[in-house]
């Protein structure tokens, strides 16, 4: 199992910046258009306002930075509801179970956080899937809001 670490702070701002520039590399490498949509989704949960509202991350321990899952306390909106915002495997280290490692172990930090209700939305369907996964006793404490009705992908 691949080794995890939290990050937070200017460190995370960091690291998110970095892996945009890798998206940006991987979009121009994707051959099929899903790809190239699921680029532009994950694009804009990395860059903007949006990147303020995280106050902490996950990653893999090890280079290269493969993926991130996010945590809002406040919330993407800064609602109060704490939200893990995003989580994006690059395109190369899909399939390989780093997604669900990165979820599950964002979901296990907020509950260490002391957060019970953890909104997480389901823009795709290998998000929603990735949700889907997790243990029994983690979905229980997850406000799941599914979009992924809505996605091409």
């Amino acid at each position: 199992m691949s080794k995890i670490k939290i990050v937070s702070g200017r460190e995370l701002h960091g690291l998110a910046n970095r892996i945009t520039r890798q998206m940006a590399n991987d979009f121009n490498r994707a051959k099929s258009i899903p790809d190239k949509l699921s680029f532009n989704v994950a694009f804009t949960l990395f860059t903007g306002d949006r990147i303020m509202c995280f106050d902490e991350g996950i990653v893999f321990a090890r280079a290269p930075l493969r993926g991130m899952a996010t945590i809002a306390q406040q919330g993407e909106q800064h609602d109060g509801q704490p939200t893990i915002v995003g989580v994006y495997v690059r395109l190369a280290n899909r399939g390989k179970g780093f997604g669900s490692i990165l979820l599950e172990a964002a979901v296990r930090r907020c509950l260490e956080r002391g957060f019970d209700n953890i909104r997480v939305d389901a823009i795709s369907r290998g998000g929603k899937r990735l949700i889907e996964k997790l243990p029994e006793e983690l979905l229980a404490y997850l406000d799941v809001h599914d979009l992924s009705r809505f996605s091409l992908f």
